[in-house]
């Protein structure tokens, strides 16, 4: 401010007040650009949807951490699932719980399109198959590793964990099998 405004004005504090102001103008522009702290973008909570073939089966969905956890109630012991993205983003570590099971997974199967995973349970052992789109198996089986397959018998609880990064980005859509004992 030039002194012959100063002396028009001829407060002081009015004089402090506008030249503070004046400041003002510029600051918001940066911080919008930048974005303010806690006004990040967020991803959407996952959402899902899923077809059960059977009536009597049940499905119970959580979040935790960077994963899923689907708990299937499965009172014959065999059964399938289509698991569906409806919101958000797949998490990068899928696990499903066989609620109510016996221990013996004899067949185990999850594809997301473009790669599926057999698992079953033999003496306390996992075995565990990667294969593609055409139903050939993978040449790189590392990921098979990762695969995690056990049971609780405490909480009569069978766990199959899947390789990291197992959501299905294309289709949006996992398909789920099992048999958890046979009758």
């Amino acid at each position: 401010m030039s002194r012959r405004v100063r002396e028009r004005v001829g407060d002081r504090r009015l004089t402090r007040l506008l030249a503070v102001s004046a400041l003002w103008w510029w600051l918001p522009a940066p911080l919008a650009l930048a974005g303010l702290p806690g006004q990040a973008t967020v991803t959407p909570a996952p959402q899902f949807r899923w077809t059960l073939a059977k009536a009597d089966d049940r499905v119970d969905v959580s979040l935790v951490n960077d994963g899923v956890v689907f708990r299937i109630t499965n009172p014959s012991g065999t059964g399938d699932a289509a698991i569906e993205l409806v919101a958000g983003r797949w998490p990068r570590q899928i696990s499903i719980h066989f609620l109510e099971s016996s221990g013996l997974l004899d067949y185990f199967n999850a594809a997301n399109g473009h790669t599926r995973v057999d698992a079953l349970l033999r003496g306390g052992r996992a075995v565990v198959t990667l294969y593609d789109e055409h139903d050939s198996p993978l040449r790189d089986q590392a990921a098979a590793a990762f695969v995690v397959v056990a049971y609780e018998s405490s909480a009569k609880r069978m766990t199959v964990r899947l390789p990291p990064d197992f959501g299905p980005a294309p289709t949006q859509r996992l398909r789920v099998e099992w048999i958890d004992r046979f009758r």
